[in-house]
């Protein structure tokens, strides 16, 4: 039985108010190819109906470890409580909105394997649109070098994709507690001077989005996701293969903080007075 064996890679997934009875995340890695895994699971303070559901998803696999929140940690500190839980040095992160490939965990658990210079692995995926047909290839850098390079403009490793060393990543966190969103950008940057990246060029999963990512969820704020891509930047000066980059790409913060608001309305007016 896939249960009893002893597992070699510990997959970590925080879920919060997913009220779907189909959670595509769980499903998908629970059907993985590779079986040999512990899927440690957090309800990170959930409504009744998504507590209700992740029960039944641990009741039905022996492989599943369900620790519950009682109040909302946000997702960094469920990370961290459920890396902490894990008892192989291979961890593998999910989420419950994401198509895994049936052979994710195998592909990577045997390229890391043999490669023990990379300490955390990604892959490319695809990006769709929930009740939307069709899906658009996102390719990640490929190498160490090509990734810190593109990290000085943004997040270049699909954090729900990665695979990475348990007793490399523990001395640095892992994960800035109180992170709610851009936790994973924060810990790239904060170790990049330390540790080997790598991105598989197969895609192993799809990431499914709303079509309306900020409507009706009060906690998705711009100023959140502005705050969190700052303090990511700010700590990646002291890790930077090129201080001087990373600071002229400040700007590209701002501007993506003001788009779309009354600021960047104001700022293309005086533009516009500025060039008459």
């Amino acid at each position: 039985m896939a249960g009893l064996k002893k597992p070699r890679v510990s997959i970590v997934m925080s879920v919060y108010n997913f009220n779907r009875s189909h959670m595509q995340g769980i499903e998908s890695m629970l059907s993985q190819s590779m079986e040999d895994f512990e899927f440690i699971l957090v309800d990170d303070g959930s409504n009744e109906q998504t507590r209700k559901r992740l029960e039944e998803y641990a009741n039905s696999d022996s492989r599943i470890t369900l620790i519950v929140n009682e109040k909302r940690l946000r997702l960094a500190s469920s990370l961290n409580r459920a890396i902490r839980r894990a008892r192989t040095d291979y961890i593998a992160r999910a989420d419950v909105n994401i198509s895994y490939h049936v052979d994710r965990l195998r592909i990577q658990y045997e390229f890391i394997e043999k490669h023990p210079a990379i300490h955390i692995l990604g892959s490319n995926f695809y990006w769709g649109i929930d009740g939307q047909n069709g899906v658009t290839q996102i390719v990640m850098p490929h190498t160490h070098e090509e990734i810190i390079k593109r990290m000085s403009f943004g997040c270049s490793i699909c954090h729900p994709s990665v695979v990475y060393r348990k007793n490399r990543l523990m001395p640095y966190g892992p994960y800035q507690e109180g992170f709610g969103w851009g936790e994973d950008y924060h810990l790239w940057m904060r170790v990049r001077d330390k540790m080997q990246f790598h991105n598989l060029q197969a895609v192993l999963l799809t990431k499914w989005h709303r079509p309306e990512p900020w409507k009706g969820r009060i906690e998705l704020s711009r100023f959140g996701y502005f705050k969190g891509e700052l303090q990511s930047r700010m700590a990646g000066l002291f890790t930077s293969p090129s201080i001087w980059i990373d600071i002229t790409s400040f700007p590209m913060v701002f501007m993506s903080f003001i788009s779309e608001t009354w600021l960047h309305d104001l700022f293309k007016f005086l533009k516009r007075i500025a060039e008459r």
